[in-house]
């Protein structure tokens, strides 16, 4: 069974959701409910990645791609939105929506790109990422 990318990112989120509501927490509530969260992910997880067809460096990478320095990319968000913006062919209104990030409390980059894309009709069935997919992607651009 592939490990879809999603799974990376499911866990991402869970973590940066518990981050934004550090309002009402106490000294070391958000360290345990990210234990926890950290915990119950790798548990969900544990038969996939421990699937022989699994490479755990891909799936390493993916969780700290800060240790890659074979993976420099010097992209920063102003650039990589007009990357964005092309690869996946948005309209002047799309991009616009897009470039909201800009704009303090619309959300970072990676929000706006989820919401514009949720709102985009592509009129396709887009199937799912593994996490092989984005690591051999990752990897012919570093290369």
């Amino acid at each position: 069974m592939p490990f879809l990318f999603s799974a990376i990112t499911d866990l991402l989120q869970a973590l940066e959701d518990n981050a934004g509501n550090t309002k009402k927490a106490i000294k070391g509530w958000l360290d345990q409910k990210n234990k926890d969260c950290i915990e119950s992910w790798v548990k969900s997880y544990k038969i996939t990645v421990d699937s022989p067809s699994v490479d755990a460096v891909a799936v390493l990478s993916a969780l700290f791609p800060d240790k890659r320095t074979d993976r420099v990319y010097r992209l920063q968000a102003p650039s990589l939105s007009k990357i964005l913006g092309r690869c996946f062919k948005l309209g002047t209104a799309r991009i616009k929506q897009l470039d909201q990030w800009k704009t303090p409390g619309s959300g970072d980059l990676g929000l706006c790109v989820e919401r514009t894309l949720r709102e985009t009709e592509h009129g396709q069935i887009i199937n799912p990422v593994t996490l092989a997919e984005i690591d051999s992607m990752l990897h012919t651009i570093a290369s």
